[in-house]
C-alpha cells in the first residue's frame, strides 16, 4: 500500500437533527415529501350522527408547507381527480371521526 492509499477518506458532515415544527424533540417517523402516498379521511354523505360514514382514501402529497401541513391530490374509483389544500396531519388512526378532513400515515404492515 502506498501513502496515497493509506489516506483516509474525508468524513461527511453529520446531518442536522430534524424536528417537528414548533417542537424541540426530534421527529418521530417519516417526514412528508412530495410524491409520498398518505391516507386522507373524509365524511361520505351527511355527518355520521345522521347516517353518514367515514371513508379513507389514498392521497398523493403534491406540496409540503410544514411537517404537519400539506396539499393533497386524490382520484376516485372512476379516475376523477380532487384536491385538498393545507391539510393538517392527524397523528392517530385514519378512519375515525377525529381524523375527518386530515391526512395520516398509512399503518405499517
Amino acid at each position: 500500500m502506498n501513502e496515497e492509499e493509506k489516506k483516509e477518506e474525508p468524513k461527511a458532515p453529520k446531518a442536522p437533527k430534524v424536528t417537528l415544527e414548533g417542537s424541540t424533540k426530534p421527529a418521530e417517523g417519516p417526514l412528508p415529501t412530495v410524491g409520498r402516498i398518505v391516507h386522507y379521511t373524509f365524511h361520505q354523505g351527511p355527518p355520521v350522527a345522521q347516517g353518514g360514514r367515514i371513508e379513507v382514501q389514498a392521497a398523493l402529497i403534491v406540496a409540503v408547507h410544514s411537517n404537519k401541513l400539506v396539499n393533497l391530490v386524490m382520484w376516485d374509483s372512476f379516475g376523477g381527480p380532487s384536491s385538498r389544500l393545507s391539510v393538517e396531519l392527524h397523528e392517530g388512526d385514519a378512519g375515525t371521526e377525529e381524523a375527518a378532513g386530515k391526512w395520516s400515515w398509512p399503518a405499517r404492515v
